[in-house]
């Protein structure tokens, strides 16, 4: 969840498993989530207005977009996004390091709808730097009006 306040953002991950929220400095944001090849800002999510968005292609199925973020503390240069047409899900994101160079890939696999809107339920994170790659699988989804 993120909370914006008089130009200062705040952001917050639940976390389960836990049963704790953890709020997220902007140091933090950027840190490998768990150990994994997440980082804590790929799982809490990014808002729509954090970056500024290109369309780069159309075609039949998919949208081409490339993300630049506004904040230039931010831990990526760019992202370039594959988004469904049909689901209006991202596909495939792939990041980009400070160097412009492409740092890991999010593939997402399998979706399940939930109350009209489509969710990744199984998502797998390539780091290009080291090889590694985590998956994650999404076992419960609650959707909360806000």
């Amino acid at each position: 969840m993120t909370i914006s306040k008089d130009g200062e953002k705040n952001q917050w991950i639940y976390l389960p498993v836990f049963k704790s929220i953890k709020k997220l400095n902007t140091k933090e944001r950027s840190k490998s989530f768990m150990g994994s090849d997440f980082s804590y800002i790929d799982i809490a999510g990014r808002e729509l207005d954090d970056d500024k968005h290109k369309m780069l292609k159309i075609d039949k199925k998919y949208y081409y977009i490339r993300s630049t973020p506004i904040d230039k503390k931010d831990a990526y240069s760019k992202m370039e996004l594959i988004i469904d047409k049909k689901k209006f899900v991202a596909l495939k994101i792939i990041f980009y390091d400070k160097k412009g160079k492409q740092l890991k890939t999010l593939d997402n696999k399998e979706f399940k709808k939930v109350k009209g809107s489509y969710f990744a339920v199984l998502s797998v994170m390539k780091n290009l730097k080291h090889g590694g790659s985590t998956k994650l699988e999404v076992s419960e989804i609650t959707v909360v009006k806000m």
